[in-house]
């Protein structure tokens, strides 16, 4: 009776740091792993350039809710952090972090491109 006992105590305190491990993640539930690295979405429909910029060469629109694999992340005009990546299919190019689904920007699961 008391193994029983011990055994419902145990999957209670596993069901529950599980829960806590689910919690710790959600800052970052935007960014998810897409087999070769990381993607999340565009919050808005926003234009992909080629430099960290709004005044560089504008390449395409990823539109809202579109995945994005993202590569690296770098400092953009006004202190502001780009990512770089592309959208599946197309070619790469920069987004300001503030158009994708990233949450807090750097996101801490994106490396700084050197």
């Amino acid at each position: 009776m008391k193994l029983k006992a011990l055994s419902r105590v145990a999957a209670a305190a596993a069901l529950t740091l599980a829960s806590l491990t689910v919690g710790t993640g959600t800052a970052n539930a935007s960014v998810w792993w897409c087999g070769d690295g990381y993607c999340t979405t565009a919050a808005y429909d926003v234009g992909v350039y080629t430099r960290t910029d709004h005044e560089r060469e504008y390449k395409y629109t990823l539109p809202a809710g579109e995945t994005f694999r993202i590569t690296c992340y770098g400092n953009g005009d006004g202190g502001s952090i780009w990512y770089t990546g592309h959208r599946p299919g197309w070619a790469n190019g920069w987004v300001p972090g503030d158009a994708l689904t990233t949450g807090h920007d750097p996101n801490p699961n994106i490396g700084y491109c050197w």
